[in-house]
């Protein structure tokens, strides 16, 4: 009796551990298929984990996979639809719409031109309501800099883009208690270069 009661209470203490630590362990991994420049590693915690893991990490992970891992465009693709399907059904705070517009965003380079002006009025509505949710947040103002970094010029786009981006890093200077998530620092840092230099 005493052997069960102390397995629970250690079974329900993991798991609390595992979900406050959620996020350092996603990027640890990812870390890791950084270095060795494939997968591998991030897909095992992803197996290993799938069943702790919400929709938004697994989608998260995807995101990653497809940005910044995979090399050949039709894995590009396949990730970045995987998240997007995710996300689609599951979405209902703002951080699942600031991931979905992420995605969404990435994703436009992969949509004919015959289907651009609807997948760009999706993102624009989810980028609405993650606002709507968060008016404040952090990631937000990061993936609306990148919406208008790539947006071309001869429909307005870059005019916000360095506004957008160093909002997006004042905010994440002072993050709000109730949100503990800190992904999007570092690329908005890195995105922000990319856009000066580029100008």
């Amino acid at each position: 009796m005493k052997k069960s009661i102390l397995f629970g209470i250690l079974l329900c203490c993991s798991a609390v551990s595992f979900s406050q630590n959620i996020e350092d362990k996603v990027e640890a991994a990812l870390q890791k298929s950084y270095d060795s420049n494939n997968a591998a590693a991030v897909e095992t915690f992803l197996y290993d984990n799938a069943s702790e893991l919400s929709d938004y990490w697994k989608a998260y992970i995807k995101y990653r996979e497809a940005s910044k891992i995979a090399k050949v465009e039709s894995e590009k693709k396949e990730y970045i639809e995987e998240a997007i399907k995710l996300l689609e059904h599951s979405a209902k705070d703002a951080e699942d719409y600031i991931l979905l517009a992420l995605a969404q965003n990435y994703a436009l380079q992969f949509v004919p031109n015959s289907e651009i002006y609807n997948k760009v009025t999706q993102l624009i509505s989810t980028l609405q309501k993650a606002e709507k949710l968060d008016p404040e947040n952090a990631r937000l103002y990061l993936v609306k800099a990148i919406q208008d970094m790539y947006t071309p010029a001869k429909y307005g786009g870059g005019k916000n883009a360095e506004l957008y981006f160093n909002l997006s890093l004042s905010l994440f200077e002072n993050p709000p208690a109730h949100n503990k998530l800190k992904w999007g620092k570092e690329d908005a840092r890195i995105m922000l270069g990319i856009f000066r230099n580029g100008r």
